[in-house]
């Protein structure tokens, strides 16, 4: 309606909606202006011909209203049977390679990465044998809309073996990479056109940056950089979850202090950290305010926004 429009632009643009919370199994709720949960949950709808048995399928990711799906494979192999990404709002599908697929070895290719200023080797291996993966985290680096520039990065832990896969628009297969730095995975994240991953143990904590390179059709990591983490001193907790998140462009590494095995019901403090990308060691600088930002915190999608662009959030 020409009219509508034209009285439309006489007044400001609506605020975007808030958030959406989805849990693993793809129910939400929506957050209300004072920061609460609405009571009501609603489930995402799920294609059939992609899910099957919607029991099995969990969410393992999302970016920008695009959420990344897994089917288990409850077959011989301890798997994934499926993953592929769909918007909860569109209904757009993108399917990926399965992750514990019988592989072909007629286009095997391998390549050893050393580690920069770490020990050991990174494998980046695609087509050169069975691999059974069961996807634990996805982060994509854009939205799928943007065609074969987005890439999925994919941590598969199966028996406490982790392994990094790789996937972009035409690719038939994952390229996997593993070794004895990603075997300690914490988090990871895409940031300022790297992968980030954060792995900590209880004395000490590194960072590893992977640089990503996409010639000839070919997606490969190029190089794989350690620099070790300066530890806060600690507090008097039971354990602690360690999560990286971005924030106006900084990388945050947040650390969120429970006193009881069941974590998340006696979390006792939360401390958040500027990660000095600069410095060697990577130097953690507390902040104690995000100038009224929010920051939601999961094992499988952390995100930052802006509460200032809603009306009426605190």
């Amino acid at each position: 309606c020409r009219g509508w429009r034209a009285a439309a632009r006489l007044h400001r643009r609506p605020p975007p909606p808030l958030p959406l919370l989805v849990l693993s199994d793809f129910s939400f709720a929506s957050f209300c202006a004072e920061g609460t949960l609405t009571g009501v949950r609603r489930r995402v709808p799920l294609p059939d011909r992609e899910t099957g048995a919607a029991g099995s399928v969990r969410c393992v990711g999302s970016f920008e209203g695009w959420l990344v799906a897994v089917k288990l494979n409850k077959g011989r192999y301890i798997g994934d049977l499926r993953c592929f990404l769909m918007n909860a709002f569109s209904q757009d599908v993108v399917r990926l390679p399965p992750p514990s697929a019988p592989i072909h070895s007629g286009d095997a290719y391998s390549r050893s990465l050393p580690v920069i200023n770490g020990s050991g080797v990174v494998k980046c291996a695609f087509n050169t044998a069975h691999c059974v993966m069961s996807f634990s985290k996805v982060v994509l680096s854009s939205s799928p809309d943007s065609g074969s520039k987005c890439v999925v990065f994919a941590i598969s832990v199966v028996k406490s073996e982790a392994k990094l896969a790789l996937w972009r628009s035409g690719m038939k297969s994952w390229r996997v990479c593993d070794g004895g730095c990603i075997t300690e995975f914490i988090d990871i994240i895409f940031c300022q056109e790297k992968l980030y991953m954060l792995s900590v143990s209880e004395s000490t904590g590194n960072l590893l940056a992977f640089e990503i390179s996409d010639d000839d059709d070919c997606l490969m990591v190029s190089r794989v950089e350690c620099r070790e983490i300066e530890q806060p001193v600690g507090m008097d907790a039971y354990c602690e979850m360690w999560s990286i998140v971005e924030w106006r462009g900084k990388l945050l590494i947040v650390v969120t202090y429970s006193c009881d095995a069941e974590f998340w019901q006696q979390i006792t403090d939360v401390r958040v950290f500027e990660a000095d990308l600069s410095t060697n060691p990577v130097r953690l600088i507390e902040i104690e305010s995000l100038d009224g930002d929010c920051i939601c915190l999961s094992p499988c999608s952390s995100k930052s926004f802006r509460s200032c662009d809603y009306d009426g959030v605190e």
